[in-house]
């Protein structure tokens, strides 16, 4: 009610001295806006673009006006969250509980677990993929197993213990 009160003394004293009312230019990290003027006028609508890896707040779009009270809705650019993931050669553990936890925010992360004959990207036990604003990181979660055939006495890889062989 005070907020009210203050709002509209303020409009009645600005209007008795002939002074309009008017917002600077927003601030609003990790976007651009076309008309850029030092002066925004009472009711006039900015349209903003969030950079790469942002987006505006879903409910609130990508407008903003100029009002008594300043920008509302207040501009904001947010870390894009991420959609679910299909992991190629892998999976998510838990995959069917955690679907409906989707979209992830940026720096949330999931355990993951790679096929047979495929390796994570760590090179650890448990590994996990994470939620960036580029996106899911690491990129490529499971890498093909290097895998050695078995020779008499050493070990070679695929391809070269063929070839050996056929030197032979």
């Amino acid at each position: 009610m005070l907020l009210l009160v203050t709002v509209i003394l303020t409009l009645c004293v600005s209007w008795a001295r002939g002074q309009e009312i008017t917002c600077d230019p927003p601030i609003i990290p990790n976007s651009d806006f076309a008309s850029k003027l030092n002066k925004y006028r009472l009711d006039d609508v900015i349209t903003y673009q969030c950079r790469n890896g942002f987006s505006h707040p879903p409910l609130l779009g990508n407008t903003t006006k100029c009002t008594l009270l300043g920008w509302v809705p207040r501009p904001r650019c947010v870390p894009k969250p991420c959609d679910f993931t299909e992991i190629k050669h892998g999976r998510l553990y838990w995959e069917d509980s955690i679907t409906p936890h989707f979209p992830a925010s940026v720096g949330q992360s999931f355990p993951y677990s790679c096929d047979k004959n495929y390796v994570r990207h760590s090179q650890f036990f448990w590994a996990s993929i994470t939620c960036t604003p580029e996106g899911w990181f690491p990129k490529v979660a499971c890498r093909r197993k290097c895998v050695f055939n078995d020779s008499e006495h050493e070990q070679f890889p695929f391809k070269v213990n063929r070839m050996y062989k056929a030197i032979l």
